[in-house]
């Protein structure tokens, strides 16, 4: 059982920048990707993604016409994918 909560994402999520949970400033963040693509596609149950959060607070940001979600200013590190068995075992 892993003792620290983490974000459940597909692998592609985190490159078209969506994450919505109650973060601040200066806060880190690791993905964990169970699946490769969100809903479908190759079991993949890896970290894939980490970065830091820049800004204190959220900003809208227009992803469609009439769609407009909140996001985070954030810097990604390069990282390998990390299988998620390495580190949470059940």
């Amino acid at each position: 059982m892993c003792s620290v909560p983490f974000k459940a994402a597909s692998a592609n999520w985190p490159r078209q920048g969506g994450f919505g949970a109650p973060i601040e400033g200066g806060d880190l963040i690791v993905f964990y990707s169970p699946r490769e693509l969100m809903g479908s596609g190759p079991v993949l149950q890896a970290f894939t993604a980490a970065g830091r959060i820049l800004d204190e607070f959220p900003y809208e940001a227009e992803q469609s016409a009439g769609f407009c979600p909140y996001r985070r200013g954030r810097s990604f590190s390069r990282v390998d994918k990390r299988p998620s068995d390495r580190y949470c075992k059940n």
